[in-house]
């Protein structure tokens, strides 16, 4: 994702980022197997409001709420923090069957489903009228 973000063109590697001059911060809380632990979400969410992040990227999620992560967003979106979150990767409707946390009711998330190298819903993204955006 930081890649398609601000690869630089023209520099003989043959991809190109959507911003060539973007600050990135990388900010890992998960392990190599995809499990983590909300404690580290909350710790490196509130770390990249506080270090000044104008967007994050949350490629990750489940289905269980928790108060103090979507706090921690909120507390983001105070900030002026735009909070983009993966839907989720069960083929599922999200309307129905929501997964955090992309489904906290907050002004600054943006839920973003996967799609194909077609532009179609890819196989395993989740869906949904109501709380995917994009």
């Amino acid at each position: 994702v930081a890649g398609t973000i601000g690869a630089r063109g023209n520099d003989g590697f043959g991809v190109v980022g959507i911003n060539w001059h973007v600050r990135i911060m990388s900010l890992k809380f998960l392990a190599a197997n995809g499990g983590g632990d909300l404690a580290a979400a909350v710790k490196a969410i509130r770390y990249a409001t506080k270090m000044g992040a104008k967007i994050t990227n949350n490629s990750w999620g489940g289905a269980e709420y928790s108060e103090i992560l979507k706090s921690s967003i909120q507390e983001a979106a105070e900030a002026g923090v735009l909070f983009v979150a993966a839907a989720g990767n069960s083929s599922q409707n999200a309307d129905v069957l929501p997964e955090y946390p992309a489904a906290y009711k907050s002004a600054n998330i943006i839920s973003v489903a996967s799609v194909n190298n077609r532009g179609r819903l890819s196989d395993f993204s989740n869906y949904g009228t109501q709380s995917v955006h994009i």
